[in-house]
């Protein structure tokens, strides 16, 4: 395990170990740029919950969502430190002490409660357009895909929405990096467990003008079919757009459009409000297990 943030005054040694630690500082702090979290192939997942739920999703057995914690950085005496550094302990994960100065150096957040995890950034066949042909071919597949979204925090959201309605996984084509530490944060774990797939945009159209058996459907905020006459039936795909502009043109070819019914002068939804509505009418044509 890591030792205390340094504070040594002279000498050789301890100006290379203040010289590492700050190295390491300046690695951290840069996971919140894409270029760096690139270079690295590292991510930060803050708070002490969602560090604990990368480290519990480790142990899960046939977990399909690739993370793998290189790390759990912590302030000693911090809310969930505790019980990070345990979990970390307990998987063999290496837990590095930091001091409160070293941590709000490295955090994107205004409130931070003083633990993160290092992520390792899933790569290769785990990730992209890999990915995207794993889940589209899986015979149940029930996916909630999204284009062009930007704000990370509302993609992490339909993750949490995808999850707790029983999606086999999630899609995000363009916009944002699925590796963005607010993305993780906004997923409040569920990334752990859901596997989702970050690919460019037009590599997902090119999989949506050729789905195969898989379904496609595509919110709108006005269309002729509404949510409960819709054939929600696996393997079948929802498509989110943006709040503004909805789904690009090209996506809609082929699809079923949907739309939620809406009193009053309300024209939208949010995109992750709009999704759990849709995906809990769809949840009642999907053949999930007891609790599931």
């Amino acid at each position: 395990m890591g030792a205390q943030a340094v504070t040594a005054s002279s000498g050789p040694r301890a100006d290379g170990i203040a010289g590492a630690r700050h190295r390491l500082g300046r690695l951290w702090a840069g996971l919140h740029d894409r270029k760096h979290r690139e270079a690295a192939g590292l991510t930060l997942a803050e708070g002490a919950r969602v560090a604990l739920e990368a480290l519990y999703a480790m142990e899960l057995p046939g977990n399909r969502a690739p993370w793998q914690v290189a790390e759990i950085l912590a302030v000693d005496g911090s809310s969930g430190a505790a019980d990070a550094m345990a979990a970390a302990s307990r998987l063999g994960v290496p837990v590095r002490r930091l001091s409160e100065d070293a941590y709000h150096r490295l955090t994107a957040l205004k409130a931070p409660d003083g633990v993160a995890a290092v992520l390792r950034v899933p790569s290769g066949a785990s990730a992209g357009t890999s990915l995207l042909s794993e889940l589209w071919r899986h015979p149940g597949a029930r996916l909630l895909a999204a284009v062009g979204l930007q704000n990370p925090s509302n993609a992490g959201a339909l993750v949490r929405v995808a999850e707790a309605a029983g999606a086999t996984g999630c899609v995000f084509a363009g916009g944002v990096d699925t590796a963005h530490p607010g993305f993780l944060r906004g997923a409040m774990g569920s990334a752990f467990r859901l596997p989702c797939a970050g690919v460019p945009e037009e590599a997902f159209l090119a999989r949506w003008r050729d789905p195969g058996p898989v379904r496609l459907l595509l919110a709108e905020a006005k269309s002729a079919i509404g949510m409960a006459l819709a054939d929600w039936r696996p393997p079948m795909a929802l498509l989110m757009g943006s709040e503004g502009a909805g789904a690009p043109e090209a996506f809609r070819a082929g699809a079923a459009a949907v739309s939620i019914p809406m009193s009053g002068g309300a024209e939208s939804l949010n995109v992750a409000v709009a999704a759990g509505i849709l995906l809990y009418a769809a949840r009642t044509q999907w053949p999930l297990p007891p609790g599931g």
